[in-house]
């Protein structure tokens, strides 16, 4: 049962809690840091205010009727119910509530100051709000508040003297005003140390917050940055896999120390035909049938672009033409190889070289086998035609035979100077 009535209280402690904090803390407000710890603390205070307040209101109530002190009953209830009503309200400002209960609880004080004669009451009200004034406010308004409260208490201490003199005698009035002057000095003292040090130590308290904020500031945009970089890398990754992966030239990467393979993409897969296990098993210098010390004399120290012969999985010898460079791999120093396979290309270039060397012989025999008889034939026909023959039919011959010959000559010339000019 009593774990029950426990449990309820609590939870009606935690539903009163949060009305009090939605109803003086107005998230909507846009204020800055030091505000906001001080608007909390202002919750916390009526949160704990009001249930006290409600307990000694019933007392004073109880302790006013015993003494026929009406009035102060009625003042009490009023200053407490506005008290509640300003705290409370949704429509007026943090800032304007603070105020409104400094206000209140001066005026308060300075009512019960008169109306039951004496300080004490009173004083202490006022003694309380500078020390909360200090908390929800800036310390100068607490400096002021102090000054006010010494004002209020000489002001009040006079009055009361004066208000006095009428019953007692002049020496005991001026006892009183003496003491009640010395009293309020001596609380003025007492509050403004308090004040000093409780300023003090939220001064030192708001250093810290700033400090905190500024690193929080400075994490949060740490953060950023690493986020934003880890996105760029994650995208340099990507584009990475892409261009490595996807390439339609065999790509490979291997440590210059091993040989061993570190990575090979989907083309180099293709076109040896060794599997991606096959391959991360395997060093380099197996592909092109080399010992190790062979291929590390081979490896330059900066980037390069040589044929090779490589050999696929079935053996085939195939021509490659390769360019490597070294690369930082998984924070290590490797090599980058792409190849591109120039077997059937440099056969077709060979084809072409053989057919130009053909072309070439045939041009020579053109211009050296068969040219020189048929010079001697034009040779020959001309030596024939400078003399006339009887027959005028064999006279036509010749003159037919130099000119043929003539065109067979120009048209030897002209395939030699297209032979050497490559057509």
């Amino acid at each position: 049962m009593a774990l029950l009535v426990i449990s309820l209280l609590k939870k009606s402690w935690a539903k009163y809690s949060f009305f009090i904090g939605r109803s003086i803390f107005n998230a909507r407000e846009n204020l800055p840091e030091n505000e906001i710890w001080r608007n909390r603390f202002l919750v916390q205070i009526i949160k704990f205010v009001i249930p006290l307040g409600f307990s000694f209101l019933a007392i004073n109530t109880l302790v006013f009727i015993f003494q026929q002190r009406y009035a102060c009953i009625w003042i009490d209830t009023i200053a407490f119910s506005l008290f509640v009503l300003v705290c409370l309200s949704k429509k007026i400002k943090s800032n304007v509530k603070k105020l409104l209960g400094v206000l209140i609880t001066i005026t308060l004080s300075v009512v019960k100051i008169v109306m039951l004669s004496s300080l004490i009451s009173g004083s202490i009200f006022l003694f309380s709000l500078s020390l909360f004034a200090t908390l929800l406010f800036h310390k100068r308004v607490a400096y002021l508040l102090v000054a006010v409260n010494a004002v209020i208490s000489l002001c009040c201490s006079v009055f009361l003297s004066i208000e006095n003199h009428q019953v007692l005698s002049d020496s005991t009035v001026q006892n009183i005003l003496h003491t009640w002057t010395s009293s309020t000095l001596n609380l003025t003292f007492l509050n403004l140390v308090s004040v000093c040090v409780i300023s003090y130590l939220i001064s030192d308290f708001e250093k810290t917050l700033s400090k905190k904020r500024k690193l929080y500031n400075k994490l949060s945009l740490e953060i950023q940055q690493r986020i934003a970089k880890g996105r760029l890398l994650q995208e340099a990754v990507t584009q990475y896999r892409s261009l490595f992966f996807l390439n339609p030239l065999p790509m490979i990467i291997y440590d210059p120390e091993t040989l061993q393979f570190l990575q090979v993409n989907n083309s180099a897969i293709a076109n040896y035909g060794y599997s991606e296990s096959d391959f991360l098993n395997m060093k380099a210098n197996q592909v092109l049938h080399w010992d190790e010390t062979t291929f590390k004399s081979h490896i330059p120290k900066d980037e390069i672009q040589r044929n090779y012969q490589h050999f696929r999985k079935d053996g085939t010898p195939m021509l490659v033409d390769v360019k490597s460079s070294e690369i930082i791999f998984n924070s290590k120093t490797a090599r980058l190889a792409i190849m591109r396979d120039i077997t059937a290309e440099t056969a077709y270039l060979d084809t072409i070289a053989l057919q130009n060397k053909n072309i070439k012989e045939i041009a020579f025999i053109q211009s050296h086998l068969i040219r020189s008889p048929l010079s001697k034939v034009m040779g020959i026909t001309k030596l024939l035609s400078v003399e006339p023959l009887q027959n005028p039919a064999h006279q036509e011959m010749i003159s037919y035979l130099l000119q043929s010959s003539e065109e067979l000559d120009n048209l030897v010339v002209d395939i030699i100077k297209r032979t050497e000019n490559g057509f």
